[in-house]
């Protein structure tokens, strides 16, 4: 949930967003100092508890700012706030940093240059703990510096759709997600670049658990998690997966289905469906990495979509959404696998098999026709020319091959099994047996089976069988 707690229709340009643990008592001081940002920007709150943090009285009213209620958990605070962000650049700070007079003057400097890259802070630590927190400073700054790791108590920075390429925070690490999205930029090529101004942060977990024994945990843990993040960068960059949605709610969905069931049971389809895709493709996000392409742009589509990294499918026709939604994965990843959320009977094993194909030298670009002469997968590897996607006639019976034929001088195809989408109730039961027929479907998928029958059991068997 999201309280609107001061005027927020402002253009924003930044979204500080700070993450608060339970009766966390550190965070009034900083959005004092926060208050000083420039005008258009926002500061985000992600608590773990009830408790009520209006902004201060004298807020400006210029400023925006927000009160978000999540789980405990930094990771999942952080995405949260970054998915109702509205900035173009997110900015992440712990509730107890705090800023120096030159701090936000350098800030606006590198958002003004416009780079493409994550920015970090010099370190330094309040006096609030033994003195010999400043080797820990010097320590992380060298870190940071010459080996390219920079940590979240150095304020990372970065615009929202590069956070977004990177899937955000990685919920389920037991700690270090900070440390996990830097290693994540790294392997995406993102450049990390120095913010020439200090941040400061409190030295008080040293004072409770003693100087060497927090520092020696410190080097233990980052040690762990640094050699497999360095294997997982040696192999390359996995391939990148979109799922193509539209937002219930903000557009109309599967409008052909709506008009025998009905507006209604067509949005749960829609849901269901997207649910059970994305559960397939998260079962095998070690091999792929999905994002969601959702049709509508702004942060309150993009909430609606957990899970996965976002990204807008640009305007246009079909064939400009499917050329900005490859040209931008293709590089970043440098091999892409693009899907609707309609084929829900769709298993790992045939994403695997599409992107073993993807990887054979034999033809740059793979696809899996669809029953009713489109396709239900698309993959590639190699760029393809805006022209070669708004020249096909989509929703036709002859888009797949149609699509094959003006790829050709771009390079070979390699064909994928085919699948059955919905597209219209006709193709319900045809879906609902393909359900049924799966050795073992994950749990979204049952649902979707368990909801389609007696639904299917309802309406006209004439008016569905076409």
């Amino acid at each position: 949930m999201v309280d609107v707690v001061a005027s927020d229709e402002v253009q924003r340009g930044l979204s500080v967003i700070v993450p608060l643990a339970p009766a966390e008592t550190e965070w009034p001081e900083l959005v004092l100092q926060l208050a000083e940002l420039p005008a258009g920007s926002e500061v985000i709150l992600v608590a773990a508890d009830d408790t009520p943090r209006p902004a201060p009285e004298s807020w400006p009213p210029q400023l925006g700012y927000r009160v978000c209620r999540s789980p405990a958990g930094r990771a999942r605070q952080q995405n949260l706030g970054a998915r109702v962000a509205s900035g173009e650049w997110l900015w992440f700070l712990h509730a107890d940093s705090r800023l120096r007079i030159e701090t936000l003057p350098e800030l606006q400097r590198f958002m003004a240059r416009g780079d493409e890259a994550l920015g970090w802070f010099t370190l330094a630590f309040r006096g609030d703990g033994p003195r010999w927190t400043v080797f820990n400073a010097h320590g992380a700054n060298w870190r940071a510096r010459w080996l390219g790791l920079p940590f979240g108590d150095q304020g990372l920075l970065l615009p929202r759709s590069r956070f977004a390429a990177l899937q955000g925070f990685d919920e389920l690490a037991p700690y270090g997600e900070d440390h996990l999205l830097v290693w994540a930029a790294r392997q995406a090529g993102l450049p990390l670049r120095h913010v020439p101004a200090v941040l400061e942060t409190s030295a008080r977990k040293y004072a409770r658990h003693g100087w060497l024994a927090t520092t020696l945990r410190h080097w233990r843990l980052t040690a762990a998690q640094a050699w497999p993040a360095w294997r997982a960068m040696r192999k390359g960059s996995t391939p990148a997966l979109a799922i193509f949605v539209k937002t219930p709610g903000l557009s109309p969905v599967k409008t052909r289905l709506a008009a025998t069931l009905g507006e209604a049971a067509a949005t749960r389809f829609h849901q269901l469906a997207a649910a059970a895709t994305g559960e397939v493709a998260r079962s095998c996000q070690s091999q792929l990495t999905p994002y969601w392409a959702i049709a509508e742009a702004g942060p309150v589509a993009a909430a609606a979509w957990p899970g996965f990294a976002s990204l807008h499918q640009g305007e246009g026709g079909l064939g400009e959404r499917l050329h900005t939604v490859y040209s931008q994965l293709l590089a970043r990843h440098g091999r892409v696998l693009l899907i609707g959320a309609d084929a829900p009977q769709l298993t790992a094993d045939l994403l695997r098999a599409a992107i073993d194909r993807l990887d054979d030298d034999a033809a740059p670009f793979v696809i899996g026709d669809a029953s009713d002469g489109g396709f239900w997968l698309f993959g590639g590897r190699a760029p393809i020319p805006r022209e070669v996607w708004t020249s096909v006639c989509y929703s036709q019976p002859q888009t797949a091959a149609d699509l094959r034929q003006r790829l050709m001088p771009h390079g070979g195809v390699t064909p994928v099994p085919a699948l059955a989408d919905v597209d219209s109730a006709a193709d319900l039961p045809v879906l609902l047996e393909a359900l049924a027929a799966l050795v073992e479907p994950l749990p979204a998928q049952r649902l979707l089976h368990d909801w389609l029958q007696p639904m299917l059991d309802r309406v006209d068997a004439p008016a569905v069988r076409g």
